[in-house]
């Protein structure tokens, strides 16, 4: 029948316990010692191009800092986008990263971004050539209807998940929610991007939330 499913570990702060409320296909035993998930810095390097606002469009390589990103966008090159207002993806919407090409985007304290709409196309299907760091406290919202292959280190933003398609990579958060019908909103952790996230010398899970509804 229908339930929560975690296919892999859940590891609570030392002192906590996880009770799950459906299948844990791993172990659910505390870690030994606190970690901690430091805060990214945002810092606009001193070369770039000033883009303004990106409304669509094709990007070719680059560092560009940007106030403003939607519309149908193509990534050709390697591109690094600082993000200094506000990104929202809608309706038909997309970020397509060309094959061969790669993406970054590093948010601004205080911005806002929502990729939603078609959400963000990685054909090569590697999560390393989709990245975003986040120095943000608000949400960050990646509920667009396409499979996402990316990495996302935002552990001072509620980050959520959900649409139609299934999500691999590596993601970090303050607070993560997935969600969505069957298998729509799940996510798929790739170890070999542990080392791309940084050190981690203090942590405890203080809620979690299962709202992904798996069968199995």
């Amino acid at each position: 029948g229908a339930a929560n499913a975690i296919f892999g570990n859940v590891s609570p702060g030392p002192g906590y316990t996880f009770t799950p409320t459906g299948y844990v296909a791993g172990s659910t035993a505390p870690m030994p010692t606190e970690r901690k998930l430091p805060s990214y810095v945002y810092q606009l390097p001193t070369t770039y191009t000033d883009a303004g606002n990106i409304n669509g469009g094709t990007i070719t390589t680059g560092t560009y800092r940007a106030t403003k990103l939607d519309g149908v966008v193509t990534i050709n090159g390697d591109v690094k986008i600082y993000l200094e207002g506000d990104g929202s993806l809608t309706g038909h919407e997309q970020i397509t990263i060309s094959n061969g090409s790669s993406l970054e985007i590093y948010v601004k304290d205080g911005v806002n971004l929502k990729l939603a709409g078609l959400g963000v196309a990685n054909p090569s299907n590697i999560p390393e050539k989709f990245k975003i760091y986040s120095a943000s406290t608000l949400d960050l919202d990646l509920t667009g209807n396409s499979t996402l292959y990316g990495v996302v280190y935002a552990p001072d933003s509620d980050v959520k998940i959900s649409g139609n398609g299934q999500n691999y990579g590596a993601l970090v958060g303050r607070i993560i929610t997935l969600c969505g019908g069957g298998t729509r909103g799940a996510f798929h952790y790739d170890e070999a991007l542990s080392e791309m996230m940084g050190t981690v010398t203090k942590y405890s899970i203080q809620s979690l939330r299962q709202a992904l509804t798996q069968s199995y």
